[in-house]
């Protein structure tokens, strides 16, 4: 079927049932409620229900469009007409409720697809966060980097205990390290460790990421950066 002689016969219906369940409406809210029955306003909420019927179909992946169409390999079957006429009959007959069941679908879905979104960006940022220090731990620094001659440039260098402790960060067993062990590796008391490590975390040299122990506490654990790395390389 040609898609412009297809489309008016879709529309065609759509309108037709849509009157006329508009008009099946008007006279059941009659019979029930004289007053509150309007023949305008039941038969445009008809026409809106079976303008919505198309959206309906695709929510339920229906095929029933696809199959009054037809293809290069199919044949139109021009009796599921009646069956989509049904469709949007129904529909503008209980038009209030179709048209709100619909809406409150469409508005799940969108929160549901949304929630999904936020899990996927927060699961992408734990998985980000988990690789950042094996990347940095892997990265050959060069010598010769802008970034890090920038940085030897603008930051004081380190002094004897810092560079003890980026070496045990650089080079020490573990990629994730506690400030205890940096302490003991490096022959500095904790105290000490403590403000000094909050003092290259301001350089740029540290950093560090929560992590969740077995006991479900989150610990920090301290990284070397490649800011750091360059700051201990040999000149």
């Amino acid at each position: 079927m040609p898609q412009a002689t297809f489309l008016a016969v879709i529309v065609s219906v759509m309108v037709f049932a849509g009157l006329l369940g508009g008009l099946v409406n008007y006279f059941l809210t009659r019979k029930n409620d004289p007053d509150g029955s309007s023949f305008w306003k039941s038969t445009t909420l008809g026409v809106a229900a079976s303008l919505l019927v198309p959206l309906f179909l695709n929510m339920i992946s229906s095929s029933l469009l696809e199959s009054i169409h037809g293809g290069a390999s199919a044949a139109p079957d021009l009796l599921k007409i009646f069956v989509f006429a049904g469709f949007c009959l129904v529909a503008a007959i209980s038009s209030t409720a179709f048209i709100k069941t619909l809406s409150d679908r469409i508005l799940q879905e969108a929160r549901e697809a949304k929630k999904v979104a936020h899990q996927a960006e927060k699961k992408a940022s734990e998985v980000r966060s988990d690789i950042q220090p094996i990347l940095e731990k892997e990265t050959e620094v060069g010598t010769t980097d802008d970034s890090a001659v920038a940085t030897k440039a603008t930051e004081p260098t380190p002094n004897d205990k810092e560079i003890k402790l980026l070496d045990a960060l650089a080079n020490g067993r573990w990629v994730l390290r506690t400030r205890t062990g940096l302490g003991k590796d490096a022959g500095i008391p904790k105290p000490e460790v403590d403000e000094m490590m909050d003092d290259l975390k301001k350089r740029g040299l540290v950093g560090y990421k929560w992590i969740v122990d077995k006991a479900g506490a989150k610990r920090k654990r301290w990284y070397i950066t490649n800011e750091g790395r360059a700051a201990i390389a040999p000149n």
